[in-house]
C-alpha cells in the first residue's frame, strides 16, 4: 500500500512539474486548438495500454519490479509487439500530454523520460 501511494505520489509531482513549466515557463506554444485536442486520444491509449499490461501482470501473479527476475515470461498481448507496453504507455500519456498542451516546454519531459534510463 504505502509503495502504491509513493508511486501515486511521483505520478502527481511529475505532472504537477510539466503543468506548472507549461503555465509559468511557456517558451513557446506552437500546437494550438483544435489541433491540440489531439493529445486526449494518445493520452487515452497510453493509459489503457498501461492498464492492459498491468492486468496481464497480475493474472500471471508476476512482479512489476525493473530489476531482478520475474517469475513467468509474458509474451502475448501487448507484450507481443513492445518489450515494455507499460514504458510504451507512460511515453504515449506524455507525449499525448505535451500535445495537449502544445508548448515547447512541456516537450521536454518525454524526450527526458527516453533519454533517462529508469533502474
Amino acid at each position: 500500500m504505502t509503495e502504491k501511494l509513493g508511486k501515486t505520489l511521483q505520478l502527481l509531482l511529475v505532472l504537477a512539474i510539466i503543468f506548472g513549466s507549461h503555465y509559468l515557463m511557456p517558451i513557446r506554444i506552437f500546437i494550438e486548438p483544435p489541433l491540440n485536442y489531439l493529445g486526449l486520444p494518445l493520452i487515452l491509449a497510453g493509459v489503457l495500454l498501461d492498464v492492459w499490461a498491468a492486468s496481464l501482470f497480475r493474472e500471471r501473479k508476476t512482479s512489476f519490479q525493473l530489476r531482478g527476475e520475474t517469475p513467468n515470461l509474458i509474451t502475448e498481448g501487448p507484450f507481443g509487439f513492445s518489450r515494455n507496453p507499460m514504458y510504451l504507455g507512460i511515453m504515449a500519456v506524455l507525449l499525448g500530454l505535451a500535445t495537449f498542451l502544445g508548448s515547447l516546454m512541456a516537450f521536454i519531459y518525454p524526450i527526458l523520460f527516453f533519454i533517462i534510463p529508469l533502474s
